[in-house]
């Protein structure tokens, strides 16, 4: 599975002070006053937003979207999703202003300084959850004050990651032209639509890469369009699936004791397909597992690797490109992490690797679970 590593800016700490002098910016992506556009992200397990990043699905292909006229999500939508929601704010007068952000459960409110959204910075932060209206449970909730100009656009985004329960993510600001004193939430009237989100096709959509010598043009759901060459080796198999295979009723958390199981690596219990390079979160207890497949990356270029897991875990590549007697250990979890702990361990992260398009390499990827998650 290929993780790209997406930074997250850090939590602003400055007062973004600006000139009241009119200051020229690109207008071209703000789009109808009056309400913004929340996207959601469905069947995304866990409660940190790190779960969502991590998402193949994120930020390109949502699974659909709502129109809200408030800084707010929906009140509770749904379980196991995540949602983003993006848009500019133009304030009726200059001054000062201090946001607040509210949600259960982890929620983000990223601000820039003006109308590019590589500007932004974390400006609000609830790490956990909080109650709706819940404003002073943890410092970083609140921003400092901030000097925003009127007539200026703000590019803005929400995140927002849900688990169970009860779910929302509500942004509150004290405005001197309303009230310096009491929270309200931002309303509609000072939001814009952002016009230039972009998103590509849905992952397996035919295609034509160009490329006469492949065949089954497909998306690979991040904007790129790639046909399966003819001349790959004769073990790859359908495009799309993989299978896991599971050892059973084998003691300990390390991966030596899967490796001296009479039943590795031939006689497995049981296999399931899977759609992604994974086994399923929470199976079993006190087994090991074996994922062999083929990636074939749609462009050439450099690619790095990171796993989790919960206990002790392996990633090997093929040092031959194809040729699976050549494999090499490019990551390892000597211990446990999270499913979306991605820097526990230096070694959970592969060395940058250059990959050719459409050449397939093999890899292997080793588990052993002992008790819990």
């Amino acid at each position: 599975i290929l993780v790209i590593l997406t930074t997250i800016p850090l939590l602003a700490n400055t007062d973004n002070s600006s000139s009241t002098s009119a200051m020229l910016q690109d207008t071209q992506c703000v789009g109808e006053n009056g309400y913004i556009r929340w996207y959601f992200y469905n069947n995304i397990f866990g409660d940190d937003l790190a779960d969502l990043y991590s998402s193949p699905s994120f930020p390109q292909n949502p699974s659909g979207h709502l129109d809200v006229n408030s800084l707010a999500s929906p009140y509770n939508f749904n379980n196991q999703y995540g949602s983003k929601a993006s848009g500019f704010l133009k304030v009726p007068e200059s001054g000062s202003y201090i946001f607040n952000l509210t949600g259960n459960d982890e929620s983000r409110f990223y601000l820039s300084p003006g109308t590019d959204p590589d500007s932004m910075k974390l400006t609000a932060w609830v790490q956990d959850y909080s109650g709706s209206e819940e404003h002073d449970k943890d410092s970083l909730q609140t921003s400092d004050t901030r000097f925003l100009q009127e007539g200026r656009y703000y590019y803005f985004e929400l995140h927002n990651k849900e688990y169970s329960w009860s779910d929302y993510a509500i942004v509150f600001w004290k405005t001197s032209f309303y009230s310096d004193t009491l929270w309200t939430v931002v309303h509609g009237s000072f939001l814009y639509t952002y016009e230039c989100e972009t998103f590509c096709p849905p992952p397996g959509e035919a295609c034509d890469d160009g490329d006469p010598s492949t065949t089954d043009d497909r998306q690979d759901g991040f904007c790129n369009c790639a046909g399966i060459p003819d001349d790959l080796p004769p073990c790859v198999g359908e495009r799309g699936t993989i299978m896991a295979m599971f050892y059973d009723s084998i003691n300990g958390y390390g991966l030596d004791k899967l490796y001296e199981s009479v039943n590795y690596p031939l006689n497995p219990h049981r296999a399931e397909a899977r759609s992604e390079f994974s086994i399923p979160v929470n199976a079993e207890n006190k087994y090991g597992s074996l994922v062999r497949a083929f990636i074939l990356p749609p462009s050439s270029g450099y690619y790095q690797f990171n796993i989790t897991g919960d206990d002790d875990t392996r990633l090997y590549m093929s040092a031959e490109e194809d040729n699976p007697d050549t494999l090499n250990m490019i990551a390892e979890i000597d211990g446990w992490t999270y499913s979306s702990q991605h820097y526990k361990y230096s070694t959970q992260s592969a060395d940058s690797i250059y990959m050719e398009g459409g050449q397939a390499y093999f890899f292997e990827l080793h588990h052993k679970e002992g008790w819990g998650r």
